[in-house]
């Protein structure tokens, strides 16, 4: 028998086609647990909104250098998956558009969202939304290369809050512990008695005038 359990919501591939709806029980199980493609409902859910550093023009090919990088979404990197983007200043009627390898700043070659993608030319500053990021966002983001996860922010028609903030470097530096045997060892008592002494031996010393300094050498010859 086929439990019937509503269509399921596909998402778009780079040739524009969609994978095909699941009825059945068995397939809608597997749908909400698989990765990639098929967790389209919460895949289009979030966005991952970056900033334009600046554009680079190479002999061969240009690139948009964002703000965000492969620690943000990963997908891209891992298996060249398919994300549109959407510039959020809308270019004028008309605009040139061409081709662009949009990169993050991260120096490795897979720190890259798209190979050849058309678009407007973007200016330094001007943000672009990289669709389709809500189920592979957040959830897939770490803090590879000491950068800081994006702040992630809840949309409600014209309202908008910060429902889990950016972390600061102390926060991340927070995280880790040393283990007993990289603590730095603990200076004997006596030892460190013996320190102390020295050096407010030493501290009298520099305070005395040079003459008692010299009458006490005398003294001692």
């Amino acid at each position: 028998a086929e439990h019937v359990v509503g269509g399921m919501v596909p998402n778009r591939f780079p040739d524009g086609s969609a994978e095909p709806e699941y009825n059945s029980i068995d397939a809608a199980l597997w749908y909400a647990v698989a990765a990639g493609e098929y967790l389209a409902l919460t895949a289009d859910a979030g966005v991952l909104v970056a900033r334009t550093l600046y554009v680079k023009e190479g002999s061969a090919r240009r690139f948009v250098i964002l703000d965000a990088a492969m620690n943000d979404l990963i997908r891209p990197a891992m298996y060249d998956a398919w994300h549109d983007m959407l510039p959020l200043r809308q270019p004028a009627p008309g605009a040139e558009q061409g081709p662009f390898d949009v990169v993050g700043p991260v120096c490795e070659s897979s720190d890259t969202f798209a190979k050849g993608r058309i678009l407007p030319t973007l200016e330094a500053g001007d943000l672009l939304a990289i669709c389709s990021a809500g189920a592979y966002g957040a959830v897939m983001a770490s803090s590879y290369n000491a950068r800081r996860p994006a702040a992630e922010v809840l949309v409600n028609g014209a309202d908008f809050a910060v429902v889990r903030p950016r972390p600061d470097y102390a926060a991340i530096l927070g995280q880790d512990r040393l283990p007993p045997w990289l603590a730095a060892p603990a200076v004997p008592a006596r030892g460190l008695s013996r320190a102390k002494s020295a050096a407010s031996r030493g501290e009298e010393r520099r305070g005395e005038p040079q003459g008692a300094a010299t009458e006490r050498q005398e003294v001692s010859a």
